[in-house]
């Protein structure tokens, strides 16, 4: 769909799986995220249209769990860091864990706390 969006629309995204982020100017973000959503209805895709799922254009945004900060964008510097509440969540998991070590992980828990402190990390 980023392909698709390209092309027609002239508009920078990022997909995975089911999640759309955009890239846009501000004076264009409204009519983008516009032409998107039309674009995504008309190829049969569901959306969420959510206050959580459908954020309007920020400097300040998170996407598939980092948070990007654009505000720097002009002097050449895109922040990028976890998204707030990320190493708070893995840090109460690990403390809960350690202070009742019977309590076994899940098939899943493990891999998934796994997953997160390394994409915490890096």
């Amino acid at each position: 769909m980023s392909a698709v969006f390209l092309k027609l629309c002239l508009i920078l995204s990022v997909e995975f799986f089911d999640i759309f982020s955009q890239l846009d100017l501000l004076p264009t973000a409204e009519s983008g995220q516009f032409a998107l959503e039309k674009i995504l209805k008309l190829s049969g895709w569901r959306l969420s249209v959510t206050p959580e799922k459908r954020k309007p254009f920020a400097r300040v945004c998170v996407s598939l769990g980092v948070e990007l900060d654009f505000t720097e964008l002009a002097k050449g510097f895109v922040g990028v860091s976890n998204k707030p509440g990320r190493v708070k969540e893995i840090v109460e998991t690990v403390n809960r864990t350690l202070e009742n070590p019977k309590t076994m992980f899940g098939f899943k828990d493990a891999p998934s706390l796994r997953g997160r402190i390394g994409y915490a990390e890096t």
